[in-house]
């Protein structure tokens, strides 16, 4: 009802409204526009960028007169072949550029998408050179980042990306984005003297996380970045940046070494905070430098020699290494993917000759399984450990260094 009231009095009157909607309207509902190599390949095996239509129904959709575009100027860009889709069915347009060509069958567009983000629509023939808009993402949609999807989320309504695509099926909850990488403003490598060092990200409202004991942050686990972070020592600090109704940064890992602390680490042979300070799996660990090396050679002479040539930096969390049950250094008779664990792999250069590099890949443990060199006083076996790193992309970057 509408009431209106005026000095007169007041007049309430019942109004009906319709809302005209076709409740059969076929809608772009998820598409990719960055494939990747373990995406969805089209019939000849290529990883094209691909767009999925959905009909909710009721009733079927007759998709005659109906075409795909990435230009608003041109609506009738790709025409849909005469076909029906049934209620609550799910229909794959490769976005490949090979029609008219349809290998295997499969529908591909006359155009590709763009992963930096453009123009994206639906449209139907109304006749007399008319065109009306059934479904589109103007006047853009954002860029797309390597093998997610971008769409309608599961309550129909809200758009946004999804880590894992659905081609042929119902999407997810959609992700607004992607929070901004963080920004270390001093890069890893060596020091002799303590620095002052800012975590940034440029995603408002984000919150940054870090750990110093090589373990992984996330969303409730490590310290909240509120301020300058004052490094003194030999320190490997990971961060990643979190919001919520986002996806958060990858860790990033930086290594900042101080060859004096280096020199001196843990001469007394005690473990270091959250190593074992028991054998495990009947394996002993000794910690810290040899004594036989730095009693022979002055501090300085120490100091040179760590310096003459890069340094390798593997930092991942405790259990990866040494938990009984699935750590890969105590288990070292075990192989395979899946006795590959997460790791940072850094290579630092002291003379400044080349730039320092990281990457995320994998590591698995070499060898191990011949007889024990010697054994410790307690009887535990005292053995040496080959690591093979494994750059893929499932851990980070899928080229090696």
């Amino acid at each position: 009802s509408i009431s209106a009231t005026s000095a007169l009095g007041t007049t309430v009157r019942q109004v009906t409204v319709s809302v005209d909607i076709d409740p059969s309207a076929p809608r772009i509902n998820e598409f990719v526009a960055d494939n990747s190599d373990e995406g969805l390949l089209d019939a000849e095996g290529d990883s094209e960028d691909w767009i999925e239509i959905y009909n909710p129904g009721p009733n079927p959709a007759d998709l005659s007169g109906y075409f795909l575009t990435d230009s608003a100027g041109t609506p009738n860009k790709w025409a849909f072949p005469p076909m029906t889709m049934e209620p609550d069915t799910y229909l794959i347009v490769f976005a490949s550029s090979k029609a008219p060509a349809s290998p295997g069958g499969q529908l591909h567009t006359s155009f590709k998408l763009s992963a930096g983000g453009e123009y994206l629509a639906l449209t139907r023939d109304e006749g007399a050179g008319n065109f009306v808009v059934v479904s589109e993402f103007a006047p853009e949609y954002p860029r797309q980042e390597e093998g997610f999807s971008y769409g309608v989320g599961s309550d129909g309504i809200s758009v946004g990306f999804f880590q894992t695509a659905t081609p042929g099926g119902p999407n997810g909850t959609a992700s607004l984005g992607f929070v901004a990488d963080t920004q270390f403003d001093v890069d890893r490598g060596f020091f002799s003297a303590p620095f002052t060092l800012n975590i940034s990200t440029a995603t408002p409202d984000a919150t940054i996380r870090y750990t110093t004991d090589g373990s992984t942050p996330t969303e409730g686990h490590g310290t909240i970045y509120s301020g300058p972070l004052t490094i003194s020592g030999t320190t490997t600090l990971r961060a990643a940046a979190f919001k919520d109704g986002y996806f958060p940064t990858n860790i990033d890992t930086h290594s900042y070494l101080f060859l004096d602390d280096v020199r001196t680490q843990y001469t007394n042979g005690a473990a270091p905070a959250g190593w074992p300070t028991d054998n495990v799996n009947g394996q002993q660990f000794n910690y810290g430098m040899d004594p036989d090396i730095t009693g022979r050679y002055s501090a300085q002479e120490v100091i040179d020699a760590l310096s003459a040539i890069p340094s390798v930096s593997i930092v991942t969390d405790q259990a990866n290494l040494t938990d009984s049950a699935t750590g890969i250094y105590v288990n070292a008779g075990n192989h395979g993917r899946s006795w590959e664990r997460p790791t940072s792999f850094e290579i630092l250069d002291p003379s400044g000759a080349k730039i320092n590099m990281q990457t995320d890949c994998g590591l698995r443990i070499r060898g191990g399984r011949r007889e024990a060199r010697g054994a410790g006083t307690d009887g535990a076996a005292q053995l040496d450990r080959g690591a093979q790193v494994l750059s893929e992309q499932e851990f980070g970057d899928s080229r090696c260094i």
